[in-house]
């Protein structure tokens, strides 16, 4: 069985790959890794495709560690619009992207956005996880 460089499958290796080189401290070559991967996952699964959505918060903290905020931000909002038309606004899987959008608008110093971010967050972990989850105290801490 041979696979085209752009089939599906070869993308979600790719982005295993991406992630272990991020883990190594190579930001830049993940960076790559994962637009390639983000490039596919696009075309085959359209735009607005939960896999896409993963991609993207993954190219956001690869973005992050190279400094680049702006982009962690914008990829970050487009990953949390996929994420809440695809599951709904109280859903779980929600919780660290809205974490870490609100964590990149307080370092940019949108600190009302963050505050906005983190209190759905909030909302939505004490409905799921209880109000003493440690999910719930870090979300505090951060607020």
């Amino acid at each position: 069985c041979e696979f085209s460089k752009d089939d599906r499958r070869i993308a979600a290796s790719t982005v295993n790959i991406a992630l272990v080189h991020a883990q190594m401290g190579d930001a830049n070559r993940a960076k790559d890794l994962l637009e390639r991967a983000l490039a596919i996952e696009e075309r085959e699964y359209g735009p607005s495709h939960r896999e896409v959505a993963a991609t993207l918060a993954n190219l956001a903290a690869v973005c992050g560690a190279l400094q680049e905020r702006s982009r962690q931000e914008s990829l970050l909002e487009r990953s949390l619009a996929i994420m809440e038309r695809e599951y709904g606004p109280n859903h779980s899987i929600l919780i660290n992207l809205l974490r870490n959008l609100g964590s990149v608008c307080m370092r940019s110093g949108n600190c009302q956005r963050a505050a906005t971010l983190l209190e759905w967050a909030l909302r939505i972990a004490e409905s799921d996880r209880g109000a003493k989850s440690a999910a719930v105290l870090e979300i505090l801490s951060s607020l």
